[in-house]
């Protein structure tokens, strides 16, 4: 059985909730974010954490608090898109039907690959 969505955002990153919120702002009635994410992570605030403005630890809320309300979250990752069924499948088997899809996955930092940096993040 699939559940259907006007749009399904996939990703819980800045953008993905951000725009999430603005389609409910604008009206958007049925409004799907697909992130396994427990914590969202704001990145904007990094360069105020770098710059010694903010802790580190405001970085971090709740998935929850963020999703926009009104809004369904599925706390799954996305695995596969099928365009032509207008499905997204989930790692848990769940497919959800959708009018609009919008891929904002985001980026998986690599932090290993820069020199220094994982020690200078434990320094923080």
């Amino acid at each position: 059985m699939t559940r259907w969505h006007d749009v399904v955002v996939v990703g819980g990153g800045n953008a993905g909730i951000s725009l999430a919120a603005r389609l409910r702002r604008l009206g958007c009635p049925d409004v799907c974010v697909v992130t396994p994410d427990q914590d969202h992570l704001y990145r904007p605030l990094l360069n105020f954490v770098a710059g010694g403005q903010a802790p580190f630890d405001r970085l971090t809320r709740p998935m929850r608090d963020v999703v926009p309300e009104g809004a369904t979250w599925e706390a799954s990752p996305a695995v596969a898109v099928d365009t032509d069924a207008r499905e997204v499948t989930l790692a848990s088997g769940t497919r959800i039907g959708y009018t609009d899809l919008v891929l904002a996955p985001g980026l998986e930092p690599d932090v290993a690959a820069t020199p220094g940096l994982t020690e200078a993040i434990e320094l923080g």
